[in-house]
């Protein structure tokens, strides 16, 4: 990358020519990213002259502004420094472009030359591709982004060097190559083409644009840098012959085919007819309209596709009439009456849903899907056709697609509260808004413990879409009591949106960070404080601050241009990010932190837990790949952490990585006497999917009132292993003495979680709870259990439970058939199918002569319990769930996930 040390106007534009600015500086490392070593681990060679090279190049960029233009031309000069007959190649072949983030509310289009292939990708359509050539690239704002678009393109290299650039798109950034295919290029068949002699310069050139809103305006401005015939195409697209904004309209050749090509795709605006125009090729295509909400014209399943000429120089038009569509509005009460947030789904069939086709595919690393008129890389569960969620009023209303008895409503509130459900499909009306009125009850005892969501990601976070206004929305609604904020490098306060939003009594936020090292593992850091003078800090319009910033920085400082490993510039060893985390200038008295996801840590270490004391096995070619110290300088890698992250997720494959890959890892640990903290939580970064709705942790707090929970109180928990976690099941347990000495241990605020017994007999007590809905049949005891090595890799481990008792066959209406009995209280709160299950049991342990731990699994059988659709709505087998009536039918065997809770270690001592 160029480190830019400098910047000069060169020309501010007031003699009426293009107004400049350029920057300068040497080429450097972009030191937290590692793009060789994730191509290393998949076994291809990467390009050694790319591959933390100090270089002796610098480079130049011009932004170039002309009048009354809304686009800047992009200039990089790029000076070869290297002598002439040195050990490089002359001239000397570099790989360039840039890293672009789209960072915020942005739908993703992309108009790409050529076939898709493997290896060569062409992606057409909306929503991001994870790879593509580079031809139209448009990013364009919904909901407050709503309005402002931006373009990017480039200028391919001049002849023989001439082709078109690419891109991959991971985790919402974009690594774009200049005339090269990315694809080739990694494993070699590409060579660099941009090739700057020995004391001289070459310039590479792109467009950056902003226009209205619609991604048309990227279009225009690649039809405009690389001059081609077009004509205009404009039109209006109106629904009961009013134009309405916001629609959208896509222009095709071979519609609704994986070859599909996109000539363009436009967003309407307010106002009078025609709402919509851009440029176009010449040609003959198919042209289709849809509005979220609404029915597409004609009724069908897909939208209507009207054929369209478009002529060089000419002006064509295409009308599109949306049919009137229905709302449904639900109001949302809980046993005292009083409004509450909660989240509304409706379960059914879009009857107009999004058209898709395959988009192009990178190995390693996935495929996609792009829609024809929508984006889909955050689309709704299957079985779901709309969701909604109730502000603090407990009122929402929404459009809703005409139909008669074709959908049922739920609406939930999280683990701890009862659901509703209509008792009949309703039917909606064009034009008319049907009301239901729905009444939850808390259900559950949490009493003395909070709930929080430990990773969440948003806006500020390069990889996420979410809004702060939609983040307080969608888990004020899930209740969850305290959300920790972990962008990654970034500290949010997500406190204003909770007043605004007027929340503030059932929910609050802690700031934190997820410490985003590249190769390594991710750690998550709370709670963390606000550096005002952050770069990364941000801004209302008037000027006053808003947001907190800050980062911590993993990657370690260097000198411009010297950030090589070459000089010694190496990234934080494990025990360095703990450090800096817990005891850096951002940090409380009460911080603490979380290895996340936490086989992306042990595995890519070779951190071997079961070894005594664990310790990693990287030789120094692997440790010098992720840029980290020696064996010589650091011989072990392995760090205790405070807490890991075990189970992160929503569906049924997060909860198998939990059970048979991750606890293993943590019961390593408890058998060393490295006492950690199991966490569990979503590391969510969408919205509409409902990824919101997953693992919660509820930790120890003295206050049961979400307004007075304080971060460094939940934080404390954490450190002290005072937690459980769970999704739709909530669990507790107590570790009795028998000898008459009343020691117990138990994870409360104001207990202890170790106890002792002079006969080492002690009883475990087990506490479990859960709404009606949420059905459970196993209790999984482990006590310094045995773990095996599983998941193909000798880093990641599952565990054999010490006993297991089942109750028998999932249904509390029967009792006596198993090893312990459910109970079923109904209406609780006096609300109608607000049912609580519960048990409580006491299992001995006898002659215990030395220290032992206790965890406690709860779940239910697959087959034999009921998935919780649609509350936890993921993995629903879609086969079998075709029609309205066998989606809420119990669906029991037809996957869906199923309830698991699980709790922290207590402590036997003799």
């Amino acid at each position: 990358m160029i480190n830019a040390q400098t910047l000069e106007i060169v020309n501010d534009g007031q003699d009426g020519t293009a107004a400049v600015i350029r920057t300068c500086g040497p080429d450097d490392l972009l030191d937290f990213v590692n793009p060789s070593s994730q191509v290393v681990d998949l076994g291809l060679p990467f390009p050694a002259l790319a591959d933390d090279r100090d270089l002796e190049i610098e480079g130049c960029t011009s932004y170039s502004l002309e009048p009354l233009e809304d686009f800047v031309r992009i200039d990089t000069e790029v000076f070869n420094n290297e002598p002439a007959g040195g050990a490089l190649p002359n001239p000397l072949p570099l790989l360039v472009g840039d890293w672009l983030n789209p960072s915020g509310e942005l739908d993703t289009f992309t108009r790409a030359p050529g076939v898709n292939t493997t290896l060569t990708p062409a992606a057409s359509g909306v929503g991001p591709p994870v790879a593509s050539f580079l031809g139209t690239l448009g990013f364009f704002g919904f909901d407050e982004a709503a309005g402002t678009d931006y373009a990017f393109t480039q200028v391919p290299l001049p002849p023989p060097n001439a082709t078109t650039g690419s891109f991959v798109f991971i985790s919402g950034v974009l690594v774009v190559l200049h005339s090269q295919n990315v694809l080739l290029t990694l494993i070699g068949a590409d060579p660099p083409r941009f090739q700057v002699p020995s004391g001289g310069s070459k310039v590479f050139t792109r467009y950056f644009g902003v226009g209205d809103g619609s991604p048309s305006n990227a279009v225009d401005l690649e039809n405009r840098v690389r001059p081609v015939a077009t004509g205009t195409l404009q039109g209006c697209v109106s629904v009961a012959g009013v134009p309405v904004a916001g629609a959208r309209v896509s222009v095709v050749t071979n519609l609704f085919v994986n070859a599909q090509k996109l000539a363009s795709n436009f967003v309407t605006r307010s106002g009078p007819c025609p709402n919509y125009s851009g440029t176009v090729p010449p040609g003959s295509y198919s042209a289709v309209a849809g509005l979220k909400g609404h029915p597409y014209e004609g009724g069908g399943a897909l939208p209507l596709a009207k054929p369209v000429t478009v002529v060089a120089s000419g002006t064509s038009n295409i009308d599109f009439s949306l049919p009137s569509t229905g709302a449904l509005r639900v109001n949302a009460i809980d046993e005292t009456g009083a409004p509450i947030p909660v989240r509304v789904s409706v379960v059914g069939f879009d009857p107009s849903p999004e058209a898709t086709v395959a988009g192009p595919s990178l190995p390693g690393f996935g495929s996609s899907r792009q829609g024809v008129l929508h984006d889909t890389s955050d689309a709704l569960p299957y079985g779901i056709a709309a969701v909604a969620y109730t502000d603090a009023s407990g009122t929402t209303e929404f459009s809703l697609e005409p139909g008669v008895s074709r959908y049922h409503v739920f609406v939930s509130r999280g683990s701890e509260y009862s659901a509703f459900r209509t008792a009949a499909p309703i039917t909606i009306s064009a034009g008319s808004t049907t009301v239901v009125n729905a009444q939850l009850a808390r259900v559950l005892d949490t009493s003395g413990f909070v709930s929080s969501e430990f990773h969440v990601h948003g806006i500020r976070s390069a990889d996420s879409r979410v809004s702060d206004a939609h983040r307080v929305q969608s888990y004020a609604s899930e209740g969850v009591e305290n959300v920790v904020m972990t962008d990654h490098h970034v500290h949010t306060n997500l406190q204003p949106a909770i007043q605004r939003a007027g929340l503030g009594h059932l929910l609050t936020a802690t700031i934190g960070e997820e410490i985003t090292s590249f190769d390594y593992g991710h750690f998550n850091a709370y709670p963390l404080l606000v550096d005002w003078n952050s770069p990364h800090a941000t801004f209302t319009p008037d000027g006053s601050k808003l947001i907190s910033g800050g980062s911590t920085d993993w990657a370690q400082a260097a000198p411009p241009g010297q950030d090589f490993p070459a000089y010694g510039a190496l990234n934080a060893t494990p025990a360095e990010i703990l450090a800096l985390a817990t005891l850096g200038a951002l940090s409380e008295p009460n911080t603490t932190i979380q290895i996340t996801h936490i086989d992306s840590h042990f595995a890519p270490l070779k951190i071997d837990t079961s070894l005594v004391p664990p310790r990693d096995l990287m030789s120094d070619l692997d440790r010098a790949n992720r840029r980290l110290p020696s064996t010589g300088s650091v011989p072990n890698l392995f760090e205790h952490f405070p807490a890991l992250e075990l189970w992160n997720g929503d569906n049924r494959n997060d909860q198998r990585q939990f059970l048979e890959e991750r606890i293993g890892i943590w019961f390593n640990h408890l058998n060393q006497g490295l006492r950690t903290t199991f966490i569990a939580d979503t590391d969510s970064h969408t919205f509409t999917n409902l990824n919101t709705a997953g693992a919660r942790t509820w930790t120890a707090s003295q206050t049961d009132a979400p307004g007075a929970i304080r971060g460094a109180d939940v934080a404390a928990a954490v450190t002290a292993g005072r937690a459980v976690g769970g999704q739709g099941v909530y669990v507790q347990t107590r570790l009795l003495a028998t000898d008459g000495s009343g020691d117990v241990a138990d994870l409360t605020k104001g207990g202890d979680t170790t106890m002792s017994d002079s006969g080492g007999n002690v009883e475990l007590e087990i506490q479990v709870q859960s709404p009606g809905w949420a059905r459970w049949d196993v209790i999984e005891i482990y006590a310094n259990a045995t773990t095996t090595p599983t998941g193909g890799s000798p880093y990641l481990f599952g565990a054999t439970p010490t006993q297991v008792l089942d109750e028998g066959d999932c249904d509390p209406a029967t009792i006596g058939d198993g090893d312990f009995d459910v109970t079923l209280t109904p209406a609780i709160g006096g609300v109608p199918g607000a049912d609580r299950l519960s048990t409580t049991l006491r299992v001995p342990f006898h002659g215990l002569a030395s220290a032992t731990w206790f965890v406690v699994v709860v779940k239910g059988t697959d087959g034999q319990c009921g998935p919780m659709f649609p509350m936890y709505p993921d993995d629903l087998d879609q086969a079998s769930n075709t029609t309205l009536s066998e989606l809420v039918d119990a669906n029991v065997g037809q996957g869906g996930v199923v309830a698991l809770g699980a709790t922290n270690a207590l402590y036997f001592e003799p």
